[in-house]
């Protein structure tokens, strides 16, 4: 069963929200909380971002280890506009840890990620 986050890391993302809220953060760094977050949120082993940047899929942050076998697999897609702009995954060793509150989560936080994403140059 999945364990629940606990009140110290609850209060440590609300005040990665308030900090990513206000403004004060370039984009990579924006992308390395949520990457923590989304991890810690999940108990998950690693959580990972990719952007699609010119039609290309790149890393733009990972957190954790990658478990040798992957038996739990969450993963959201970031929407920006109408369309997908990357993912947002987590990965878990043990079977049966993420859940549908877990995808929820996720889900949150991908649109955290889609407010922050710069506007591509010209537009």
């Amino acid at each position: 069963m999945a364990q629940a986050p606990q009140p110290d890391s609850l209060l440590a993302g609300i005040d990665i929200q308030n900090e990513i809220a206000a403004g004060e953060l370039d984009f990579d760094r924006v992308l390395d909380l949520v990457c923590s977050w989304a991890r810690e949120l999940t108990a998950a082993d690693c959580a990972s971002i990719q952007l699609i940047e010119d039609g290309i899929r790149v890393q733009a942050a990972s957190c954790g280890v990658p478990p040798g076998t992957q038996a739990s697999i969450a993963a959201v897609a970031i929407r920006d506009a109408g369309s997908i702009a990357g993912t947002l995954k987590v990965e878990a060793a043990e079977v049966g840890r993420l859940t549908a509150g877990h995808f929820k989560a996720l889900e949150l936080l991908a649109g955290v990620i889609a407010a922050r994403r710069p506007l591509p140059s010209g537009a």
